[in-house]
């Protein structure tokens, strides 16, 4: 599927289905993803119960596996926190890895960051992302996080195997699951996927040892979801957190520029990510007025014509700066000097509740 076709129909899903809106097309076609959630419901819930009962055997991993996932679809913040366990787990003088799938990307094959030279197209945006953000910690790309496993077991002799977008992953044997739930969507009432957001029920949740939050500073809505969560699923640990803006990145070059430049000044945004509205309600707090608007499927690969529109757009709304994210920066390595500046918004994540258990979940006896 070409991604003009891909962009098509994730726009018509996200009006149907997230905005509701009405009109008879939009009706039938939130009709046909209700019919289709169906067997995908049923093909889940299959799928996990032959996982429970030993029918399909799991992977036991040597050392302490530590999966970040979520149960919705879109971008809910699992890469940062997988960075922010990775980076203190190796500050404290451990050995961790990351098993990530590396989505997004052309090939299949394995790709081991950082000993080998590869591109996003190769490797993956987010492990690319990853990788420049810790130098240090080896990732492993691969569908098979069983074969990254052992791949990695020989080459590391880690202690720690961060399992990214694990919860879904079944196959691998997991000693703690960080459910990540984005604090500015509801999780009440929603529906399994085409028909809503969700990956699986939210009976699935029971699996959790932990729910991380994040963007607990965009919220208004934290404390219903956090009652949610303690009504359903009682004694399972709650953790808040928060994403803070630092600096912006130029590209290309690299150059770091302080937030304050974005003050009460027209800024057209642009992203390709789960969560683009995340994003913008970032910049509309560090002040910045947004002119303009754009957003791409989710690993969106831009082409010359991608980014020749961004900027003709932000020019012909007079403005001063255009800004995207880190995992959009990896996507547009290639773009050269243009007439508006094009920058990448660095952020960092900040746990505001809950830091010292969580640590003693995701550490046991290490």
């Amino acid at each position: 599927m070409s991604a003009d076709v891909t962009k098509a129909w994730v726009r018509r899903w996200r009006r149907a289905v997230l905005e509701d809106r009405p009109g008879l097309l939009y009706i039938l076609f939130r009709l046909c993803c209700r019919i289709v959630s169906v067997p995908y419901r049923w093909i889940t819930a299959l799928r996990r119960r032959m996982y429970q009962t030993g029918l399909l055997p799991r992977h036991a991993a040597a050392g302490r596996v530590i999966s970040v996932g979520n149960i919705t679809i879109g971008g809910t913040g699992k890469t940062p926190l997988v960075v922010f366990l990775a980076e203190r787990l190796q500050r404290d003088g451990n050995r961790p890895v990351i098993l990530t799938r590396g989505y997004g990307r052309h090939t299949s094959d394995m790709v081991v960051l950082p000993n080998e030279t590869a591109g996003w197209e190769r490797a993956g945006d987010e492990p690319l992302m990853m990788s420049a953000a810790l130098p240090q910690v080896p990732i492993v790309v691969f569908a098979d996080r069983a074969a990254g496993e052992r791949t990695a077991r020989d080459l590391f002799h880690p202690q720690f195997f961060l399992l990214d977008d694990g919860m879904q992953h079944l196959r691998m044997q997991r000693d703690v699951e960080i459910v990540v739930i984005d604090a500015t969507c509801t999780l009440e009432g929603e529906r399994v996927f085409p028909a809503g957001r969700l990956r699986e029920p939210l009976s699935a949740l029971r699996r959790a040892d932990l729910f991380f939050l994040t963007r607990t500073e965009q919220s208004d809505r934290i404390e219903a979801i956090s009652d949610f969560l303690a009504r359903h699923h009682p004694g399972i640990t709650q953790v808040r957190s928060v994403f803070r803006p630092w600096a912006l990145r130029e590209l290309p070059g690299g150059i770091r520029q302080p937030t304050d430049i974005l003050t009460d000044q027209p800024v057209a945004v642009f992203s390709g990510i789960g969560n683009p509205e995340a994003l913008e309600r970032s910049l509309t707090a560090l002040g910045a007025r947004l002119v303009d608007r754009m957003r791409f499927p989710d690993h969106h690969p831009y082409s010359p014509e991608d980014v020749d529109l961004i900027e003709r757009r932000a020019r012909d709304l007079n403005a001063r700066w255009i800004v995207t994210t880190e995992k959009d920066a990896v996507r547009l390595e290639d773009i050269d000097h243009r007439s508006i500046p094009f920058l990448a918004l660095m952020v960092r994540l900040e746990i505001t509740s809950g830091e010292e258990v969580f640590w003693r979940i995701v550490r046991g006896g290490y």
